[in-house]
């Protein structure tokens, strides 16, 4: 599976194929990462959070590519794209 560009959200869980909803911390793995937005004019860094259920924890991880100001779904063990 290639890496797959996902939104900044944790109202489900960040794997497309996935339908799991957030529900509470310590279940699943969260991601944060804190960006500069272009379209902010001042300065300040903007948080970004996405999740990932326990399920597809065991197969995925989350790398935020900063170039395209987004986080990335990638199976486990591969390097960051």
């Amino acid at each position: 599976m290639p890496a797959t560009m996902i939104e900044s959200s944790i109202a489900k869980c960040a794997n497309p194929d996935c339908d799991a909803k957030f529900r509470r911390l310590g279940v699943g793995k969260l991601y944060l990462q804190a960006s500069h937005s272009p379209e902010n004019r001042t300065g300040e860094r903007v948080q970004k959070a996405a999740w990932v259920c326990e399920r597809c924890a065991l197969r995925f991880t989350v790398r935020y590519n900063d170039e395209t100001r987004s986080f990335i779904l990638v199976p486990s063990g591969t390097a960051a794209a």
